[in-house]
C-alpha cells in the first residue's frame, strides 16, 4: 500500500499478523504505482489504493490506476478506497465500480462519514462480486447498527442534496488562495475539496498549538511528513476565520 494514506486498513492487517509493505508516495505525494506494482511477489495477498488518497488528497491518473488495478488484481485482490468520491470535481476523474461490477478480483469501498456527515454511526459499505462479499460476510467486526443504517437510508434519498455539500466544500476552501498568495505554506495538488494538506515548514505540533489558542483544531502530524497540515474543510464561515488565523499561526 502507498505510505502514508489510510491507517485503518493496516493497522488491522498488522494486529492479525500480516506483514505489511509501505511504499512511500511520489514527489508530488502521489500514488508511486510502478514502485507499488515491483514490490508485489506471490507472497502478497491483498494491494491497497486509496484514491483520492488519505491524508494528502492527491488523485491518481484515471487511466494508470485503471490499467495498475486491472493487471495487478490478476495476481492479488485489490482494495480501492473511495471515501472522498463525491469530492472529486476533476473531469478526468473515474471510480473503479464497474470494474467490480464486471467481475474484477476488485473491492470498492465507500462510506457514509465524508460527504453525508454521519461519522460517528460508523456506516461504510463495499463493492465487490458476490464471492468475495460472501468471503468478507464472516471477517464483519459487527452487525450494522440500525440507527446508522436508517440515517445512511435517508441520505441516499437525499442524493440531490450532494451537490450542495460539494459546492459549500470547494467554497471552504476558496480562502486558501489568499495564503498561497502570501507565500505560506507550499500547498499539495489535492483534489479532494474535503481536506488541505501542505507544506507549513515547522512541526505540526507548533501550528496545532498557535491554531488551538484561536479556536481552531486541526489535523496530526502524518509521518513521514511531519511538517505537512492537513485541515478539513468545514463552511464557508468558518473556514474564512480558519484561514484568517492561518498566517500568524505558521510564523508562529
Amino acid at each position: 500500500m502507498p505510505w502514508p494514506s489510510f491507517e485503518g486498513l493496516p493497522d488491522y492487517a498488522q494486529a492479525l499478523g500480516a506483514v505489511v509493505h509501505f511504499v512511500p508516495l511520489d514527489a508530488n505525494l502521489g500514488h508511486d504505482l510502478a514502485a507499488m506494482d515491483a514490490r508485489i511477489t506471490n507472497a502478497v495477498k491483498l494491494v491497497f489504493v486509496c484514491n483520492p488518497n488519505n491524508p494528502t488528497g492527491t488523485l491518481a491518473d484515471s487511466a494508470k490506476l485503471r490499467d495498475f488495478v486491472l493487471s495487478v488484481s490478476t495476481r492479488a485482490l485489490v482494495i480501492v478506497d473511495e471515501a472522498y468520491h463525491d469530492f472529486v470535481d476533476e473531469p478526468s476523474y473515474r471510480s473503479m465500480t464497474d470494474l467490480a461490477t464486471k467481475g474484477a478480483n476488485v473491492i470498492i469501498s465507500r462510506t457514509a462519514s465524508k460527504i453525508h456527515g454521519i461519522a460517528g454511526l460508523r456506516v461504510g459499505f463495499a463493492i465487490a462480486r458476490p464471492d468475495i462479499i460472501n468471503r468478507l460476510r464472516p471477517l464483519r467486526t459487527g452487525s450494522p447498527n440500525a440507527f446508522g443504517m436508517n440515517a445512511f437510508g435517508d441520505c441516499v434519498a437525499a442524493g440531490h442534496r450532494i451537490s450542495g455539500f460539494r459546492e459549500g466544500a470547494k467554497q471552504g476552501r476558496t480562502g486558501f488562495a489568499d495564503v498561497d498568495a502570501q507565500g505560506i505554506g507550499q500547498a499539495c495538488g489535492a483534489f479532494a475539496d474535503e481536506l488541505r494538506f501542505f507544506h507549513a515548514d515547522m512541526p505540526v505540533a507548533r501550528v496545532q498549538t498557535a491554531m488551538l489558542s484561536k479556536g481552531y483544531r486541526i489535523g496530526r502530524a502524518f509521518p513521514p511528513y511531519n511538517d505537512w497540515c492537513r485541515i478539513s474543510i468545514g463552511t464557508p464561515d468558518e473556514m474564512k476565520g480558519c484561514v484568517a488565523a492561518l498566517p500568524e499561526a505558521l510564523r508562529a
